[in-house]
């Protein structure tokens, strides 16, 4: 079983359909490499028509809630993969990924969502893009 993050947005509080799938193991990249970057996480918020107890405002997805990126924050986060992707273009190295990241042939089918399973310059490129457009939520998928 490979956990996916499932990242999408609302409309009047209502999910408008899954965006990005995006394997755990990038997920945790796409954070660690932002914050190496200068990145501040203004931390997750909790929905109002989610009923998380003991709600932590932390990127670990949960489910059946879901979390929220304000707007600030991804742009924040954005900007800071944009750093990010210039020093993969300058010195490929410096954000190596070692080793492979496994999955499946079943977990990698493709979903509702587009599936971003390694993390790549494309699949960077891809969700600066999508959090450029301002806040989005995001929740586990098994």
């Amino acid at each position: 079983m490979a956990f996916i993050v499932e990242i999408f947005r609302k409309v009047n509080n209502k999910n408008t359909g899954i965006d990005l799938e995006i394997h755990a193991s990038v997920w945790d990249k796409l954070l660690e490499f932002a914050e190496k970057e200068g990145w501040q996480p203004l931390g997750t918020v909790c929905p109002p028509e989610s009923e998380l107890n003991g709600f932590k405002n932390n990127y670990r997805p949960d489910y059946p809630d879901s979390k929220m990126v304000t707007a600030q924050d991804a742009i924040n986060w954005a900007v800071a993969l944009t750093k990010v992707r210039q020093k993969l273009i300058t010195n490929p190295t410096e954000y190596q990924v070692k080793g492979p990241i496994i999955i499946r042939e079943e977990d990698a089918e493709p979903g509702p969502g587009l599936f971003l399973p390694t993390f790549n310059l494309q699949v960077l490129d891809r969700f600066i893009t999508y959090i450029t457009l301002g806040e989005f939520f995001f929740w586990w998928d098994d």
